[in-house]
């Protein structure tokens, strides 16, 4: 589990939608998001994004820092500086690639639009237009993160 991640109460009905799993609330870097324990996804609403970036965060694994240097070279961005020496690595991340099929929203059970965050920042997310959730896939949340701080 993501050392920023706290568990806590299991949310009742809201399901992962990518592997079913019961979500769990959790504090993240201040901040009480739904995730997903068993695939690393996360759902935050636009607010809970904000108030992540506006915190500048350094402990990124050098899986996430990889990520986020082959999306940024793939999409035309600023280059990332590489991983701190002595940082561990971990299993690989999740992909950025586009999804072949719509995800329900765990919280509204609405379909989700695939887009990008921004078109500064064009991670790709999910977005329920009913209740404002954004979902992101394992890693992702963190390669937003550091593209906004770099």
């Amino acid at each position: 589990m993501d050392a920023r991640l706290f568990e806590g109460a299991i949310v009742t009905g809201c399901d992962c939608p990518i592997c079913g799993t019961a979500l769990h609330e959790v504090v993240y870097e201040g901040v009480t998001i739904l995730a997903c324990l068993a695939c690393g996804g996360r759902a935050l609403n636009h607010e809970q994004v904000e108030t992540i970036l506006a915190r500048h965060e350094s402990d990124f694994t050098p899986e996430q820092r990889r990520l986020a240097r082959e999306f940024a070279r793939g999409h035309g961005l600023r280059a990332v500086s590489p991983d701190k020496p002595g940082t561990q690595a971990r299993e690989p991340a999740a992909s950025v690639t586009p999804r072949e099929s719509a995800l329900a929203c765990p919280q509204c059970r609405d379909e989700m639009r695939r887009g990008q965050w921004t078109a500064r920042h064009p991670v790709p997310v999910d977005r329920c237009t009913r209740c404002d959730l954004v979902w992101f896939d394992r890693d992702v949340l963190e390669l937003l993160q550091i593209l906004v701080e770099e």
